[in-house]
């Protein structure tokens, strides 16, 4: 008995797993703002803002990542660019020897060419 109106019946105890039957959850990705990073563009697609966008952030990896444009960007203002700078927010997967891997960037801010 819990409580004085409410009972916790054995049939509901029975249905609790236990610690050993409950699986590890599956870690989540990771993210990463960096500020007034330069990016390198290596496709770009103006009809789309979350696929065709590819970049390599050289201070972060010589990988080419998947990238994606907020919605505050015009397409128009990197289109037929090599080079950029801006704040992106770096997304990283987890890896099966538990370390992280960036696999896509959100490219949420430009900033001037120096």
């Amino acid at each position: 008995m819990v409580g004085e109106d409410r009972e916790i019946v054995p049939e509901t105890i029975e249905e609790v797993p236990l610690a050993s039957e409950i699986t590890e959850s599956k870690p989540e990705d990771e993210t990463e703002p960096l500020m007034n990073v330069t990016i390198e563009l290596h496709a770009q697609d103006m009809d789309r803002r979350k696929l065709g966008w590819a970049g390599i952030i050289p201070a972060i990896s010589p990988d080419r990542l998947r990238m994606q444009i907020y919605p505050t960007i015009d397409p128009n203002e990197i289109y037929m660019k090599a080079s950029l700078k801006g704040d992106v927010i770096l997304v990283s997967r987890p890896q099966p020897d538990g370390s992280f891997k960036p696999y896509l960037f959100h490219l949420v801010k430009l900033h001037e060419a120096s």
